[in-house]
């Protein structure tokens, strides 16, 4: 009773209900048990910490595998930058890919959807052509990507030629150019930037100083853009300007004040701020080394509220608010004098702007080239309350045709287009001084083509006209009936970001008494890109 009295203590103690059924069994038997136990407990123990451990490594290789991931995460991003600098390359576009809506990867000298001197576009919003269009150029050499590279200071930003700033997810980028323009009128000067409504008629004064020589360097610009990716998506800013500004001479420093050309900012869908029209579309209009470009083609910029839809595969409709600025001939007595020459507009003691212009846009890129179809709502209105309203359409077209050609069309009109146009200011409507306001017609329309000659060698031909349907019982007769004018250039860029071209300009001009005026220049534009 004793022998077996032990071992069912030992069974107790060991917690095993086997043991207990064991307490007939010999004490050396029981022993064995027991020891088995012991061995059993240490394996469960040794297991339970090899799960520990593999729980650990577990966790580690977690890690690893994150890690892994945002190396593989940065490794994309450096192959879209890679992949944007490809695609820059001196290369006929390929035409079974349609470009992106607001591109601006290409410099020209003179082009309204050119917003940094670099094309990019949606818009709103900078390597190597000269003016209008949207020609391939090669790609700039980048000294971010060599300041990167070089210190390890910096990373290199979302967009070409831009930096993340230190601490931050926003990428920085300053960009322009400094850009020198020869020209010689073989007619009277019209100045720095030519204006066909200007023109002097034959027979007066003006039109007898015949030859007139300028070297100046206004067109120079410079700009500053950001962009960050947010949980909306990514908010861009940009500011512009250039050196078209007021004040200054020739006598000693040539001097000019800085000008504000764009000043916005953009996230998803909404853009704020100052910058092309939505009503204008910079992807149709041609490279020209002068500043104004050609007569018939829709160029404003201005303050506006902008909302943008994308619709199928490389299309958008967009609508926006933007700033009212009534435009009239009127009699002499309206405070608002008739156009002898430039059109005068209304005098800002005169117009009267209560509503904003309404704007829309559909706008589509394919493989063959790109459409923008554009409308225009207007009030223009006198102080003295006496408004009509104007609308507009206007109709953008770019198309490939051989190897990287291109031809470049719009055609805009309307009742009340008015400023729209860009020789069109103070045509919008007609003011007899007191209660009448009646808007006015107006249509303007040219036709571009665009040759390469060599990879870096390009010619532009291009044709272009307003005709205005003034009322000249109201206004008289000394407005502009008709301007037409041709545009001839070369352009040559010998390395990227250097850009010479060599222009011939003709324009005319035709009043609604039958006065007519003729204009010829010759301009040399040498542009440097940063």
């Amino acid at each position: 009773m004793r022998t077996q009295g032990g071992l069912i203590c030992r069974a107790v103690a060991h917690g095993s209900v086997a043991a207990t059924l064991l307490w007939a069994l010999p004490v050396h038997a029981a022993d064995d048990v027991t020891d088995l136990l012991v061995q059993v407990k240490k394996q469960l123990e040794q297991s339970q910490r090899q799960m520990e451990q593999s729980h650990r490594h577990l966790e580690q290789s977690q890690r690893q595998l994150e890690q892994s991931q945002r190396e593989v995460k940065a490794l994309k991003q450096q192959v879209e930058v890679l992949t944007k600098r490809v695609e820059q390359t001196p290369v006929a576009p390929a035409r079974d890919v349609a470009p992106a809506p607001d591109a601006k990867d290409v410099v020209v000298m003179q082009q309204p959807g050119n917003l940094l001197g670099r094309k990019q576009g949606p818009a709103p919003a900078a390597t190597g052509s000269l003016s209008k269009g949207e020609s391939p150029q090669p790609v700039l050499h980048d000294p971010v990507h060599d300041l990167v590279a070089a210190t390890g200071l910096l990373s290199e930003g979302e967009f070409p030629g831009s930096f993340k700033l230190p601490g931050t997810n926003t990428s920085l980028g300053f960009h322009g150019y400094a850009k020198l323009d020869i020209i010689h009128d073989l007619n009277a000067f019209q100045g720095d930037a030519l204006s066909f409504p200007g023109i002097p008629l034959d027979g007066t004064a003006a039109a007898r100083r015949q030859g007139a020589t300028r070297l100046q360097a206004r067109q120079s610009r410079f700009n500053i853009e950001t962009r960050t990716p947010t949980e909306y998506g990514t908010l861009r800013t940009l500011i512009e300007g250039d050196f078209f500004g007021t004040g200054g001479n020739a006598f000693t420093s040539n001097s000019t004040t800085f000008r504000l050309r764009h000043a916005y900012g953009e996230l998803g869908p909404v853009l704020g701020g100052q910058t092309w029209s939505n009503f204008m579309d910079p992807q149709s209009s041609p490279e020209t080394v002068d500043f104004n470009g050609p007569a018939g083609q829709i160029f404003i910029r201005q303050g506006q509220l902008r909302y943008t839809q994308p619709l199928f595969i490389s299309s958008r409709i967009s609508f926006a608010v933007e700033n009212p600025e009534g435009d009239f001939f009127a009699r002499g007595n309206a405070g608002n004098p008739p156009a002898t020459g430039a059109a005068a507009a209304g005098s800002p003691s005169n117009a009267l702007n209560q509503v904003p212009d309404f704007t829309a846009q559909f706008l589509t890129n394919r493989p063959w080239g790109h459409v923008a179809v554009s409308a225009l709502a207007r009030q223009i209105q006198a102080n003295v309350h006496a408004k009509d309203f104007g609308y507009g359409l206007s109709l953008g077209v770019k198309v490939n045709t051989f190897g990287k050609d291109q031809l470049f069309a719009q055609a805009n009109g309307g009742t009340g287009i008015g400023r729209y146009l860009n020789d069109g200011v103070g045509s919008g409507a007609a003011f007899n001084g007191t209660t009448l306001l009646n808007s006015q017609t107006a249509f303007g329309a040219f036709a571009a083509y665009q040759h390469w000659w060599t990879e870096t060698v390009r010619s532009t031909v291009i044709y272009g006209g307003d005709e205005f349907d003034n009322n000249t019982t109201v206004v008289g007769r000394t407005n502009n009936r008709s301007i037409r004018d041709v545009h001839a250039n070369i352009f040559w860029s010998p390395v990227p970001g250097t850009n010479i071209g060599f222009e011939f300009i003709h324009g005319r001009r035709v009043t609604d008494g039958g006065l007519q005026g003729v204009f010829n220049r010759f301009q040399a534009g040498f542009q440097y890109v940063f």
